[in-house]
């Protein structure tokens, strides 16, 4: 063999040798590279099963939150709650109850968007209300057995529909139990959380059920698959596993792992939902799962065996050259190439999943909050809406995108109506999270308007550099409107219970001042000229009186004398005193039905309205104009009270005064049913007039609604509501004075106010009785002990020290049976008797009180005839 020949020889066997070298050295490579890449592929996929636990757990249980909330605000609406307190103490019948605190309730639920269903539950544990979608009685019972914080129970099925009880304990201010409500929720939204299967690719799907302490396995809603019987099976067997480590840790804390069970096809991650027995599993087919695993682990192989190959050419080339040019592997070199290549493709998936995860959490985020989502590009052009915000600006996602923002999301401001400054331009100026004003309107495409609170954050890369703005918005309407009339509501209770207190302590005066007067009436009618000035005296007081009475009715939440009556007749009784109280610059027209429903009212106060609001009418035309007065019946329904949470849906009659006046605006219309506030020069009003009327109002279970237009006119229409009954005679006529009854008996009096007590024993003495005096409880029943024989208890209601009125009458009652009693007072709603005491309120004098009402009313009580 020539040296050519062995040359040649040598050649290909070097060639061979280093080439099957090489190329079980790239293999070996590779596979020692590529096992741990899968391993790690593999463990991201069940860290993606573990995101879609943690994603769904968090949504459902911000809804139990929100479910949680909705019933404590609903037991925490303090008027609702005192109405069942007085339900509780039977001060006031089941009727009037649900009369009074059905409305209350039924906003409640109006506000909120997933309940349906309220059943109130008194301190005893039975229903004394019920507002919309009713509860088994079975979940009652079981809802009743809480102490303070609210509990949930379910998903029960009513009819075709699944619902969450919440039962939430109502508390009052003194930290005591009164009652329960027990709320209903629909699971809408969790049917759309569970159902959502957004990132669980063709076979994966959500599954939201409990295990029973009966150890049955329970699912809240279908699978994806119900169908097929096999994977139902499955997820039952998946429950009952998860209960079981549930039962074995020691709080629920979340707990999640993989492959429930083994020699299965799938694999399932779980957790546990805060406050409930729920669990969630999560589950995907194996070969979906590690799909994407698999095809990653190829295309890296191949990359490298597209590395190894040119490489692999290179040595055979290399080889074929005179052997003096030895094969150089730069073996280095290949490393860190591969490496490189490693590192780039690590780098591209673990951006790939965070891309995929960002975009399932804002996609699941986006579609469940009940908040409007827009982002914006730094030239405020919309790239982002979410469904909220397409509802509020009445703009659909392909019209917004692309979009300036002042064109989708108009702003104004509520009370000017002037266009609020563009917000993604405030946020890039001052590179900060700013909020809109309180008084922001939101105008939408159609012109509808939404009063809206929002925020806006700058949107911010990696490295920090501003990318947009995100605007987050909220309908704040129906939050806006009934807390403007819990404000109005509050301030008025407040301003009356006031006025009620200075009422009360001048009417003790008045009864001392009336009654000597009328002493000195007697006494005088032998001198004409001071008969006279006595006269005159008593007129002013009783004016004072009056004025008090009506002050204290403002107060009260009830009529003293309610009749059925036809509006028409009493308009056609004070016809005449109406056309003098305008003046002739003035016309008058009268529109009445003549098919008018009756209504229950005082008459009485009635007519001390009408007068009230023609006086107020003629003042608002000094130069003349023309005031109508109309009655008309009306059918009121759910879509004509929608904007007054203070009106139900029923039948009404409604009186109409409009005038030509000089009309009102609207910072003067907030102020007019408020005691004592007026805009009439001083001297020419007391600003009692209007309080009155609204007082008047709610005492016949009516509503008013006041309409003005400066320098245009005032339209006032009172709604009360229709009585289906014979009519009672309308008004009675004043009865003249009769001699008051006489009597012997001996009567225990009881005042604090030391001038009334000596003219009641004036009264007393004169009309033939015998008297003890007491200022106090304690000095009565010392008195009681000693002497045995009196007959009555005449005593006063509110007094100083540790026992009132209904207190010392009790307990006199209680230490001689026999003992007739009769209250006085001059504003009850002060004093609130307790279960025993309701027989002694049944009879109470009003202060200040004349010498005949006083005798006609112990005479009936010592003679125990009913009151006429």
């Amino acid at each position: 063999m020539s040296n050519n020949d062995f040359s040649t020889y040598l050649k290909k066997k070097i060639l061979i040798v280093v080439s099957v070298g090489l190329l079980l050295s790239c293999l070996g490579v590779t596979a020692i590279g590529i096992w741990p890449l899968y391993n790690q592929l593999k463990t991201q996929q069940y860290d993606r099963l573990f995101f879609a636990v943690k994603t769904r757990t968090m949504l459902i249980e911000q809804f139990l939150e929100k479910a949680r909330e909705t019933a404590k605000q609903i037991t925490s609406r303090s008027k609702a709650r005192e109405a069942l307190e007085k339900y509780n103490a039977h001060n006031i019948n089941l009727l009037d109850y649900q009369k009074f605190s059905a409305p209350i309730l039924r906003d409640a639920i109006n506000l909120s968007a997933f309940a349906v269903g309220i059943t109130r539950l008194d301190i005893y544990g039975k229903p004394a209300l019920q507002i919309g979608v009713p509860i088994p009685v079975s979940f009652l019972q079981i809802s009743n057995a809480i102490d303070t914080e609210p509990a949930f129970s379910g998903p029960i099925t009513i009819g075709n529909e699944m619902f969450i009880v919440v039962s939430a304990p109502i508390i009052n201010r003194d930290k005591k139990h009164v009652g329960t409500d027990v709320v209903l929720f629909t699971v809408s939204t969790l049917r759309d959380i569970v159902q959502n299967y957004t990132g669980l690719g063709a076979t994966g799907e959500t599954v939201l059920g409990r295990y029973t302490p009966d150890e049955k396995a329970e699912l809240f809603f279908k699978l994806r698959f119900e169908k097929q019987s096999k994977i139902k099976s499955l997820q039952l067997q998946n429950l009952a596993v998860a209960q079981q480590a549930r039962n074995n840790i020691s709080e629920f804390a979340e707990k999640r792992t993989v492959e429930l069970l083994n020699n299965t096809d799938e694999l399932a991650a779980y957790g546990f939902i805060k406050s409930v027995d729920w669990i969630i599993i999560v589950r995907m087919t194996k070969e979906e799962l590690f799909a994407t695993v698999t095809r990653k682990v190829l295309t890296n192989v191949l990359i490298i065996i597209l590395l190894v190959i040119p490489l692999f050419l290179i040595g055979l080339v290399l080889l074929l050259r005179p052997l003096s040019d030895r094969i150089l592997i730069h073996v280095e070199t290949l490393q860190r190439e591969i490496s490189a290549k490693e590192n780039a493709t690590r780098k591209l998936e673990l951006a790939e999943k965070n891309l995929q995860d960002e975009k399932e959490q804002l996609s699941v985020t986006l579609s469940s909050i009940g908040d409007g989502v827009i982002a914006t590009d730094l030239d405020a052009r919309i790239v982002l809406i979410n469904k909220v915000a397409e509802h509020l600006t009445g703009w659909s996602k392909q019209q917004a995108i692309g979009q300036p923002l002042d064109k989708v999301f108009n702003i104004v401001n509520g009370k000017t109506d002037d266009p609020c400054d563009n917000l993604v331009y405030k946020v890039v100026a001052s590179e900060k999270t700013i909020e809109l004003d309180d008084d922001a309107v939101l105008i939408n495409k159609g012109g509808v308007k939404y009063r809206v609170a929002d925020s806006c954050a700058p949107i911010r890369n990696e490295t920090g550099d501003l990318l947009g703005v995100i605007i987050v918005f909220r309908d704040m309407t129906e939050q806006y409107k009934t807390e403007e009339a819990l404000r109005r509501s509050q301030k008025m209770d407040a301003i009356g219970q006031i006025s009620g207190g200075i009422a009360h302590d001048f009417n003790n005066q008045l009864a001392v001042i009336i009654g000597y007067l009328d002493f000195l009436h007697e006494s005088t009618a032998n001198d004409k000229k001071l008969h006279e000035w006595v006269e005159t005296a008593r007129r002013a007081t009783m004016r004072c009186i009056d004025l008090t009475r009506q002050l204290l009715a403002f107060t009260r939440n009830h009529s003293k004398e309610k009749k059925r009556v036809n509006l028409n007749t009493i308009f056609k009784e004070l016809e005449t005193m109406i056309a003098r109280s305008i003046t002739p610059a003035i016309e008058i027209e009268y529109r009445l039905s003549d098919t008018l429903w009756l209504t229950e009212i005082d008459p009485g106060d009635f007519q001390d309205v009408i007068l009230n609001l023609v006086i107020n009418a003629r003042d608002a035309m000094p130069d003349g104009g023309k005031l109508l007065i109309e009655t008309t019946n009306k059918m009121l329904d759910a879509n004509a009270t929608a904007l007054n949470p203070d009106v139900r849906p029923g039948d009404f009659v409604q009186l109409m005064l409009s005038d030509t006046g000089v009309g009102m605006d609207k910072a003067i219309q907030e102020h007019i049913f408020e005691p004592f506030y007026t805009t009439k020069p001083k001297g020419k009003g007391t600003g009692l007039g209007m309080s009155m009327v609204y007082g008047f109002v709610k005492r016949s279970s009516g509503f008013i609604n006041v309409y003005s237009e400066k320098n245009v006119g005032t339209t006032l229409r009172l709604y009360f509501p229709h009585a289906v009954a014979t009519e009672d005679d309308v008004v009675k006529k004043h009865i003249t004075e009769e001699e008051p009854p006489l009597g012997s008996e001996t009567i225990l009096i009881v005042d604090d106010e030391v001038d009334l007590l000596h003219l009641a024993d004036q009264y007393l003495t004169d009309l033939g009785y015998r008297t003890y005096l007491a200022e106090n409880a304690s000095q009565a029943l010392a008195i009681l002990a000693k002497e045995k024989g009196i007959d009555l208890l005449f005593s006063d209601v509110v007094m100083p020290g540790s026992m009132n009125g209904y207190e010392l009458a009790q307990q006199a009652t209680e230490q001689k049976m026999d003992l007739k009693v009769l209250l006085t007072s001059g504003f009850t709603s002060k004093t609130i008797f307790q279960t025993g005491q309701q027989q002694f309120s049944m009879r109470l004098l009003d202060k200040p009180y004349r010498k005949i009402d006083l005798a006609k009313r112990i005479r009936q009580t010592l003679d125990g005839k009913k009151l006429s």
